[in-house]
């Protein structure tokens, strides 16, 4: 990837190649930016223009300085030693002390619900920005934002303090929608679950024999000039050419049960693009060390298959872990999803579900790598910052003080500009992996596993919960003209779920903040929502059959 010494770049150059701005000069920005927004609202806050809340809440968004890059000032040494790495000026001045903890925490399970949402929602909207001249944007615009065809209203169903909307489109894009992406992660970490507790309680042979758990983890050396589309189209070919060898055929027809295959990648300031498989073996063998062992094998087979894609590796390339060893590697990957298997004997242990699965969740090492949606985070919070500074510049205009306005303009264009990278590279990502499969089950696996049928168990299961538990009930149906201009003005959806889930005056409030939001007092009665459906059928009608029939 081709890097330059200024950050006034577009987002590709001449060739179509993505330009991005070096991390050194980023983080030099960076610091720049926080040291002199710090005393930019300090001052702010001395001439009373803004309340300590509102510079608090200006801080609040700052926090989009790429880990990894050294934007505090400290050395990567002592935050590898576990020396703290400040977050910038701006918080130290707002907060009064360093933060402890520099690296993005998109879905924290110790979040509030709503709190946990209204990210998601963010996030949404920005992956939707970002892709706007892509062909992957209509799918995610439509996202949880046009109704269902058929339907004339949006339905707001609430069951004690948890409320949530039906009737409306889902995109299921694993790798540009993040609220996709997450539902559809939880529901792959499950069947990962069924068939690591199927492998679990499988008997001994003859020969002492069970099905054993291996994670195998396969990737190439790469740099932060890798490009990442033509870096995983070398990865899925050796990948393939691996499978396609001698030493895996005989260990598939002799020991291997099956085998689930994930994608992913992240990205990090120094290497760039990581894309790597993890593959989780069933495989027959005395033991975890045993089938280790018989996999072991294959590593030469994947370095010289990697080789003759023109990819090089080192003792990394190719890693081999226990289940046992690899739970307790995985389980920070949950992040407020409890994925547990259960044992022969019955005790509930961890589970490596996560690491395969919970993509959404998965948070880079320490050495400063990031997944997609954290890099979604950056270029979000980024844009808000500078946002949020422009709103001080104004008052600042208004008042006559050009001086500090210019400087607020000054500091909204750094943090635009420190937001430019993230941004890019979730663009890059979402094109480069547009259709791919993110979990891959080996041929007729599921049907071993019984995955369909543990699935309708559970499910049966859940509607007996929900039937004796309290019931869920319909609070509110948003007509679908009201909808529509609720989605031109950009109002946050999460904000009408907060007020159904309030516990007093929860209706009138929610068709106040709606009849605010478009202007007009919203269609609430269910007479006008009938005679929108008479109308929606009358329109089909005449587009399928001709003129609607004179009614009696």
């Amino acid at each position: 990837m081709p890097y330059t010494d200024t950050l006034n770049i577009d987002r590709r150059d001449s060739t179509g190649n993505i330009s991005l701005p070096s991390p050194e000069l980023v983080a030099k920005r960076l610091r720049e930016a926080n040291a002199a927004a710090s005393s930019f609202l300090a001052g702010e806050v001395a001439r009373g223009k803004i309340t300590p809340r509102q510079a608090q809440t200006i801080a609040e968004n700052t926090r989009f300085d790429i880990p990894g890059a050294d934007v505090s000032g400290g050395s990567g040494a002592q935050r590898r030693d576990g020396g703290k790495a400040p977050l910038g000026n701006i918080r130290k001045f707002v907060e009064g002390g360093d933060d402890k903890n520099q690296e993005f925490h998109i879905y924290n399970k110790d979040l509030p619900h709503a709190a946990m949402r209204r990210k998601l929602y963010k996030n949404q909207a920005e992956a939707a920005r970002l892709l706007a001249t892509s062909e992957i944007s209509k799918q995610v615009r439509k996202c949880l934002c046009k109704l269902i065809y058929g339907e004339d209203a949006v339905n707001v169903l609430k069951r004690e303090n948890r409320a949530r909307y039906d009737k409306l489109v889902l995109c299921k894009d694993v790798w540009a929608c993040p609220v996709c992406s997450r539902n559809k992660s939880r529901a792959n970490a499950m069947r990962i679950n069924y068939a690591l507790e199927w492998a679990r309680k499988q008997p001994r042979d003859e020969q002492g024999l069970t099905v054993q758990v291996a994670m195998m983890t396969l990737t190439a050396r790469h740099s932060r000039r890798t490009k990442l589309n033509k870096f995983l189209t070398a990865l899925l070919a050796a990948k393939r050419a691996m499978f396609g060898r001698a030493a895996w055929r005989r260990l598939k027809a002799e020991r291997v049960v099956g085998f689930i295959t994930a994608l992913e990648s992240t990205w990090s300031a120094h290497k760039g693009w990581h894309p790597h498989f993890h593959i989780l073996v069933f495989i027959r063998a005395t033991d975890q060390a045993g089938a280790i062992a018989l996999l072991e094998e294959l590593r030469v087979d994947w370095k010289g298959c990697a080789r003759k894609q023109g990819l090089t590796m080192n003792a990394h390339g190719f890693d081999l872990r226990g289940a046992s060893a690899a739970g307790h590697y995985v389980a920070k990957f949950g992040a407020g999803t409890e994925v547990v298997i259960e044992d022969r004997s019955g005790v509930k242990r961890e589970s490596a579900a996560a690491e395969m699965a919970l993509n959404d969740t998965k948070r880079g090492k320490g050495d400063g790598s990031m997944n997609p949606w954290q890099l979604l985070e950056a270029s979000r919070k980024a844009r808000e910052k500078a946002r949020m500074l422009r709103r001080v510049a104004k008052r600042h205009y208004e008042a006559g003080e050009a001086a500090q306005a210019a400087r607020g303009e000054k500091l909204a264009a750094e943090a635009e500009k420190a937001g430019r990278q993230p941004a890019a590279l979730f663009v890059e990502f979402a094109e480069t992996f547009k259709g791919r499969t993110q979990l891959d089950w080996s041929n007729g696996f599921r049907d071993l596993v019984g995955v369909e049928a543990r699935e309708q168990e559970a499910k049966e299961k859940a509607d007996v919960e929900r039937a004796e538990g309290p019931d869920e009930v319909m609070f509110a149906a948003i007509a679908r003209p009201d909808w529509i201009e609720l989605m031109k003005v950009r109002f946050p959806k999460s904000r009408l779920l907060e007020i159904a889930e309030q516990d007093t005056d929860a209706e009138e409030d929610f068709w106040e903040a709606i009849e605010e939001a478009i202007g007009k007092p919203p269609q609430r009665s269910h007479e006008a929502l009938a005679g929108l459906k008479v109308k929606h059928e009358q329109r089909r009608w005449k587009r399928a059959k001709g003129p609607v029939p004179e009614q009696a």
